[in-house]
């Protein structure tokens, strides 16, 4: 079970997540879908945990779980920067 430290990580990478929806799968516009991605978020801290560049550790989870190099898509690339730089500020809070 993960430490209460990374249960928070995960929930707040699954916030961030849900709020920029990579996969446009309309959750963050729909109540009660809070937990969309809430198993990538795991994936995207245990990667993390074990030394993975958040970007990769993002890339690697997006691939597996849907397909390889989904989030490199055009349309989502926005989405993408966006979401890269608020996670960003999520790790580096953890780390502080």
């Amino acid at each position: 079970m993960p430490s209460s430290a990374d249960q928070k990580l995960i929930h707040r990478i699954s916030q961030q997540l849900y709020q920029y929806d990579p996969m446009n799968t309309s959750c963050n516009v729909n109540e009660g879908m809070e937990d969309e991605y809430l198993s990538q978020a795991q994936d995207i801290a245990h990667h993390l945990s074990e030394g993975v560049p958040l970007h990769d550790a993002l890339m690697r989870t997006f691939d597996h779980w849907f397909w390889e190099g989904c989030l490199l898509e055009e349309q989502r690339q926005s989405s993408l920067a966006a979401l890269l730089t608020s996670l960003n500020a999520v790790v580096q809070e953890k780390d502080a």
